[in-house]
């Protein structure tokens, strides 16, 4: 009988990340969102690729004073969270007992690199029935991709979301086009140059106008007198 304790604590170790994939405690839970767009995105398992745009078919996108909150189902406690955002903006978790009084565990940092990036923490002392998210700062362009907390530091080391690319990848400028258009041009007009055609007044390439002006020039001179 002393097997089934051993077998149920190291069931429980594997769930929360001991070794077998990280499993998001908000995946699958109801939530109500206010001021928030396509907020079933946070918990989907997909994130941007690093450096995506911040309004996508993958982020869910929060208006100023908007925020989504979760019902954990019961109260419980988390020690890690991680999530992936608009660069410029701080994300906040807040948690509560009775869905009405909230208290702030985590705010996450600003990224330098543009897009949306990773934020994580593994040392928080989340405890509640209810987790809500809200963000500040930044441009007041609030987006987020994926959002995930987990009962301990382990299940964070092991979680990886799916990453998806949206948008292509930024191509090298390669400053030796440049270089290569203006030989072409300067090319092109020592050509024009070479086949330009001579003026000519009198020769046989002179044009029908300046050979009847000739022809008129010859009769109003008056004749020469005889000697």
């Amino acid at each position: 009988m002393a097997l089934f304790p051993t077998l149920v604590a190291l069931t429980l170790t594997q769930l929360d990340g001991g070794g077998a994939p990280a499993t998001n405690l908000l995946q699958g839970l109801s939530f109500k969102a206010e001021k928030t767009a396509n907020a079933e995105r946070m918990t989907d398992g997909k994130a941007a690729d690093p450096g995506d745009g911040w309004q996508t078919v993958l982020t869910s996108v929060i208006d100023k004073d908007g925020h989504v909150t979760w019902d954990l189902g019961a109260t419980r406690e988390f020690q890690a969270a991680w999530i992936q955002a608009d660069n410029n903006d701080v994300y906040i978790l807040a948690t509560s007992d009775d869905g009405q009084t909230f208290t702030t565990v985590w705010e996450s940092g600003t990224i330098d690199n543009a897009g949306m990036q990773m934020r994580q923490s593994s040392s928080l002392s989340g405890r509640g029935r209810y987790l809500r998210l809200t963000a500040k700062g930044g441009d007041n362009l609030f987006s987020v991709s994926e959002l995930a907390i987990f009962a301990t530091p382990e299940a964070l080391k092991s979680y990886v979301p799916s990453y998806v690319r949206t948008a292509p990848p930024a191509q090298q400028f390669d400053g030796n086009w440049i270089a290569i258009a203006v030989v072409l041009a300067g090319i092109v007009m020592l050509v024009r140059r070479m086949k330009a055609p001579e003026t000519a007044t009198d020769g046989p390439t002179a044009s029908k106008d300046e050979k009847a002006e000739k022809a008129d020039e010859k009769k109003e001179e008056p004749p020469t007198p005889k000697s």
